[in-house]
């Protein structure tokens, strides 16, 4: 488990340095180029450095999380914090068995 934590820190550390390199005025055009599943896969990972807790970075993934949900819609975040057994077992429930 250890293991997971420090990829996981590792993982939000380049993610950081990538967000925090993005002037204000380019998110905007980033966000446009990304497909939905990339948005949601950006959300989770917007919650998973805020769970860290480091002041310094919330700043930035506040301003990204304002602007990809702004950009994405509710549905986004929404999505991004549903467990993905769930959405395994919804999209199992909805298609016909043969």
């Amino acid at each position: 488990m250890w293991r997971d934590v420090q990829a996981s820190k590792e993982d939000f550390l380049l993610l950081y340095s990538v967000l925090s390199a993005a002037s204000d005025s380019h998110i905007d055009f980033l966000l446009s180029a990304l497909p939905v599943e990339a948005c949601d896969a950006l959300m989770r990972q917007l919650y998973r450095g805020l769970a860290f807790g480091n002041s310094a970075a919330s700043a930035c993934l506040f301003r990204w999380h304002e602007r990809l949900t702004q950009h994405a819609g509710l549905g986004c975040v929404v999505r991004s914090l549903v467990p993905i057994q769930l959405k395994r077992q919804a999209t199992s429930l909805s298609t016909p068995s043969g």
